[in-house]
């Protein structure tokens, strides 16, 4: 596909900071424990200003959400949500410790806080259940994900938080 570069998260195919940012969002938790430094610094050495690395970060909350959430597609699909199931493997990175590896590499780092946990959790099980809706239902449906977007979605950065954004 055109613009497109197939590489591995840990062994990133570009030059020294080929890129002013880079940006991964929701891949980091699909990284095995082992390999996610790895990972961190290949984002530092291809980026020449800064990383935006985005995902959901280990908490009893996230941790209990996520199984809410595998479990609704478990009940809606009969089987499990094969991402949720990663996070579930691999373990859902630590906050503290990402941000660490970057501070403690000279860098300065934000940390925004994006999508109320149970905002998260509501979509998500409803996400998951609209492919079994026809009709006035998935029109309903429909409309209620536009109204999260349009009035919702804005204000819905606060904890308790599915995901968070380092900067």
């Amino acid at each position: 596909m055109p613009g497109f570069v197939r590489g591995e998260a840990t062994a990133l195919p570009f030059e020294d900071e080929s890129f002013d940012y880079v940006a991964s969002v929701d891949v980091y938790e699909h990284i095995d424990h082992a390999s996610r430094e790895r990972n961190l610094s290949e984002l530092r050495r291809v980026a020449r200003r800064g990383v935006l690395l985005a995902g959901p970060f280990d908490s009893d909350a996230v941790r209990a959400a996520e199984r809410v959430a595998n479990e609704c597609h478990r009940a809606v699909h009969l089987t499990e949500n094969v991402w949720l199931k990663e996070h579930a493997e691999n373990g859902l990175p630590q906050l503290v410790g990402t941000r660490e590896f970057f501070e403690g590499r000279g860098d300065s780092v934000s940390v925004l806080r994006n999508g109320h946990l149970f905002h998260w959790l509501a979509m998500m099980c409803l996400t998951h259940y609209r492919s079994k809706l026809e009709g006035e239902l998935a029109r309903l449906f429909d409309d209620a994900n536009a109204f999260y977007k349009e009035f919702v979605y804005g204000s819905d950065n606060a904890e308790p938080c599915y995901r968070c954004l380092l900067v």
